[in-house]
């Protein structure tokens, strides 16, 4: 930034000496306009943008004295330097009166000049970054917060034309290069990543501020204007800068310019947007707005059953080849993170169903989708767990036959009211049909069938008892459709009819005595 300089004086020759002796560009200082007395200084003020006032003090219409007070009351951001004579020390009392710290004799020593110049023009760079930053900041914060822009704050910036634009960025690979790292060690890498954003754009002279809003996503806001306004060569170019010194890859994603800060808030929500379809993009650079809509197709490539039953039956080949074909699937797609998990957890629930052990925690629905922020950091959790199904399910065969036989007879108990056959359990305990008969027969001493009737007339014997259902209605809740077949299997069973049954359970119990 440059400070701008207005010089005051009724002498045009002390003017130009000023304007010309001075190395106004070395100091970091441009000459924006020279008058001639106090009341054109204030008409140049008010058209263009000054830092520091040069002023003689004895000048016609209003003096440097009287510019002075109009400065301390109207621009107090403004600082002033008066330029007097040695007989003239009433004066200098009375400027300081008025809040003015630099004084200068004439003739002016341009070695002092300049040294006045350089330490003005870095305090008054200090102070114009603070209230950028302070604008920046708040604009950020709101549109991330949702929350109304104070206006007083905008008032710092309301007399510059300038261009924001907001800026997000993740690491690629978060969980492998951050995460391992000690806890104190991710904070140090992830204000390094950070400085080296804001010193990347500050070195294309845009002024930034920044912050994570969350694990690894730095959303930065940026002020520029139409000198300074960055485009996506060169975005790309800091990306690449970053990685570099970081030593990791990281991606930039831009929303679209605004002058209006009100603004920010909708350009915050399609930045996110963009952000969030990065893993199908895959590109170091890219704009929110040009994001283009999916076309997704709501299920996976076969249907979530389909893919249990060839995920049981796989061996890591396969499960290397299903995985394989499922996310270049999603890939082709365009499938959000979000949605990706989601089906993922679909498909575990229902592989680990028929386990007793717990289902691994690696996939779970708050897991962080800014640190696994990628297709291939899904598929790494996705494909360990697979592994370790097949693991407790190779451990739990080891166990024998008692272990399949309890995990049969529990999917019987519960499933008996439905239309249950001896293949559908062969396949829940991943053994054959021929086995399971071999199996049910060890176990209870009947076949499937005759297990399956005394499941269901238990069942039916206790609805009689405790319900006041019908009988025919019983019949159906424990899984016979045909009334009559009900009644025969049930007398088959217990030696009398069900309605019998009930009447003689209600005797029993108004004479106290048992039935068994």
């Amino acid at each position: 930034m440059t400070l701008k300089v207005l010089i005051v004086d009724d002498e045009p020759i002390i003017c130009q000496g000023l304007i010309q002796t001075v190395p106004w560009r070395e100091l970091g200082a441009e000459v924006v306009g020279e008058a001639s007395d106090g009341e054109e200084a204030i008409e140049l003020m008010e058209s263009h943008e000054v830092d520091l006032v040069l002023s003689d003090v004895k000048m016609p219409l209003m003096d440097g004295l009287q510019l002075a007070e109009y400065i301390s009351i109207h621009l107090p951001d403004v600082r002033m330097v008066l330029i007097s004579g040695y007989d003239e020390f009433e004066y200098a009392k009375r400027a300081m009166r008025l809040g003015v710290k630099d004084y200068l004799l004439k003739p002016v020593d341009i070695d002092e000049l300049m040294k006045l110049v350089s330490v003005t023009h870095e305090e008054t760079m200090k102070k114009k970054k603070k209230d950028a930053d302070e604008v920046l900041n708040h604009i950020l914060s709101s549109a991330v917060l949702g929350h109304n822009l104070e206006l007083d704050k905008l008032k710092l910036m309301s007399d510059r034309d300038v261009q924001y634009q907001l800026l997000g960025s993740e690491l690629k690979d978060y969980f492998d290069v951050v995460v391992p790292l000690p806890e104190d060690e991710q904070h140090q890498f992830k204000i390094r990543w950070k400085n080296l954003v804001e010193k990347e754009l500050n070195q294309n002279k845009v002024s930034s501020v920044s912050f994570f809003i969350d694990e690894n996503r730095l959303i930065v806001c940026c002020e520029g204007n139409e000198d300074v306004q960055l485009d996506a060569a060169k975005y790309t170019q800091i990306v690449q800068h970053v990685e570099e010194k970081l030593g990791a890859e990281c991606f930039l994603c831009a929303s679209g310019s605004f002058s209006d800060p009100e603004k920010a808030g909708d350009h915050y929500k399609a930045l996110i947007n963009g952000m969030n379809a990065h893993p199908h993009i895959n590109q170091k650079m890219f704009e929110a707005d040009r994001v283009s809509e999916r076309t997704m197709d709501k299920e996976f490539p076969e249907p979530v059953l389909t893919l249990v039953k060839q995920l049981k039956e796989s061996d890591a080949t396969g499960i290397h080849r299903i995985t394989e074909k499922i996310f270049r699937f999603v890939e082709e797609n365009k499938w959000s993170l979000e949605e990706v998990l989601s089906s993922l957890l679909e498909v575990e629930e229902e592989l680990f169903a028929e386990l007793d052990s717990a289902r691994p925690t690696r996939l779970n629905p708050d897991l962080n989708l800014t640190i696994y922020n990628s297709y291939q950091g899904l598929r790494s959790l996705f494909e360990k767990n697979l592994m370790d199904y097949h693991s407790i399910k190779q451990n739990a065969a080891c166990k024998g036959p008692n272990w399949l036989m309890k995990k049969a007879v529990t999917y019987i108990q519960d499933h008996y009211s439905s239309d249950l056959k001896a293949a559908e359990i062969a396949n829940v305990i991943n053994v054959s049909p021929n086995y399971f008969s071999q199996l049910i027969k060890q176990g209870t001493g009947k076949h499937f069938n005759d297990y399956l009737h005394e499941v269901r007339i238990g069942n039916a014997k206790i609805l009689l008892k405790e319900t006041p259902y019908r009988v025919f209605e019983i019949a159906e809740i424990v899984g016979y459709k045909d009334y009559k077949y009900f009644v025969q299997i049930f007398k088959k069973t217990t030696g009398c009819t069900p309605t019998h049954f009930r009447k003689i359970i209600a005797h029993t119990e108004i004479s106290g005595s048992s039935l068994y």
